[in-house]
């Protein structure tokens, strides 16, 4: 029996195998855009790829600077994790923020 060939319909093994199906499908994603996606709460969708992440089905290949603390970023398949970076100083965020905001005048 593969992966994709359980033919339950509700659940949280199904809600398990859509989402792991989507990371497959279309690689590299964040819980939220994949909660986004599949219409599956953020933090399910957090809980379901941690869990996948600890039973080496995903890895972590990036991570994602975009919020306030990095946000990792899985894909399918065992692979080496990409080491979490540092989380931004005051002095970095007030950076950030001075250039995002030069960019809006």
């Amino acid at each position: 029996m593969g992966f994709y060939d359980n033919k339950e319909t509700s659940g949280r093994r199904y809600q398990i195998y859509r989402l792991l199906g989507e990371v497959k499908d279309h690689g590299p994603t964040t819980a939220f855009d994949l909660a986004e996606e599949t219409g599956v709460h953020e933090k399910t969708v957090r809980r379901h790829l941690r869990e996948a992440w600890m039973l080496d089905i995903l890895h972590i290949s990036d991570w994602d600077r975009n919020h306030r603390m990095p946000v990792p970023v899985f894909s399918w398949g065992r692979g080496r994790d990409k080491p979490q970076p540092a989380v931004l100083t005051n002095y970095e965020k007030k950076k950030r923020w001075l250039q995002k905001s030069s960019q809006k005048v």
